[in-house]
Protein backbone atom coordinates (compact mmCIF):
# COMPACT_ATOMS: atom_id res chain seq x y z
CA UNK A 1 0.00 0.00 0.00
CA UNK A 2 2.50 2.69 0.87
CA UNK A 3 4.53 1.59 -1.92
CA UNK A 4 2.05 2.17 -4.38
CA UNK A 5 1.27 5.55 -2.71
CA UNK A 6 5.22 6.49 -3.03
CA UNK A 7 4.88 5.53 -6.61
CA UNK A 8 1.87 7.71 -7.39
CA UNK A 9 3.19 11.02 -5.85
CA UNK A 10 6.24 10.12 -7.28
CA UNK A 11 4.54 10.44 -11.01
CA UNK A 12 2.76 13.14 -10.16
CA UNK A 13 5.73 14.95 -8.64
CA UNK A 14 7.78 13.74 -12.48
CA UNK A 15 3.92 15.19 -14.21
CA UNK A 16 3.94 18.52 -12.60
CA UNK A 17 7.87 19.03 -13.34
CA UNK A 18 7.16 18.25 -16.94
CA UNK A 19 4.12 20.67 -17.13
CA UNK A 20 5.82 23.66 -15.35
CA UNK A 21 8.63 22.88 -18.06
CA UNK A 22 6.72 23.36 -20.80
CA UNK A 23 5.00 26.09 -18.70
CA UNK A 24 8.59 27.87 -18.77
CA UNK A 25 9.54 26.94 -22.23
CA UNK A 26 6.87 26.53 -24.37
CA UNK A 27 6.28 30.66 -25.12
CA UNK A 28 9.60 31.02 -25.75
CA UNK A 29 9.81 28.61 -28.12
CA UNK A 30 6.70 30.03 -29.53
CA UNK A 31 8.05 33.36 -29.73
CA UNK A 32 11.41 32.70 -31.20
CA UNK A 33 9.83 30.60 -34.20
CA UNK A 34 7.48 33.79 -34.29
CA UNK A 35 10.09 36.03 -34.91
CA UNK A 36 13.27 34.57 -36.14
CA UNK A 37 12.50 36.45 -39.65
CA UNK A 38 12.08 39.63 -37.97
CA UNK A 39 15.50 39.54 -36.03
CA UNK A 40 18.17 41.64 -38.06
CA UNK A 41 21.91 42.19 -37.57
CA UNK A 42 22.97 45.51 -37.39
CA UNK A 43 25.06 45.00 -40.55
CA UNK A 44 22.09 43.44 -42.16
CA UNK A 45 18.80 45.69 -40.57
CA UNK A 46 16.87 47.16 -43.42
CA UNK A 47 17.13 50.88 -44.22
CA UNK A 48 14.20 52.61 -42.81
CA UNK A 49 13.37 55.81 -41.00
CA UNK A 50 11.70 54.60 -37.99
CA UNK A 51 11.66 56.21 -34.10
CA UNK A 52 10.75 54.65 -31.35
CA UNK A 53 9.09 57.20 -28.96
CA UNK A 54 8.23 56.16 -25.16
CA UNK A 55 5.23 57.27 -23.60
CA UNK A 56 3.21 57.62 -27.19
CA UNK A 57 0.30 55.22 -27.51
CA UNK A 58 -3.80 55.10 -27.84
CA UNK A 59 -6.25 55.01 -24.96
CA UNK A 60 -8.95 51.71 -25.40
CA UNK A 61 -11.08 54.31 -26.70
CA UNK A 62 -8.75 55.31 -30.09
CA UNK A 63 -7.80 58.74 -28.91
CA UNK A 64 -4.32 59.10 -28.80
CA UNK A 65 -1.64 60.03 -25.54
CA UNK A 66 -0.47 63.38 -25.23
CA UNK A 67 2.89 62.38 -26.58
CA UNK A 68 1.46 60.79 -29.47
CA UNK A 69 -0.86 63.63 -30.25
CA UNK A 70 1.91 66.30 -30.54
CA UNK A 71 4.03 63.97 -33.08
CA UNK A 72 1.57 64.27 -36.00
Amino acid sequence: MLKRLFKFLWRLILILYALGLIGLFLPRIITTLYAVDRIYQKESAPAEAIAIVFGAGLRRDGTPTATLRVRD
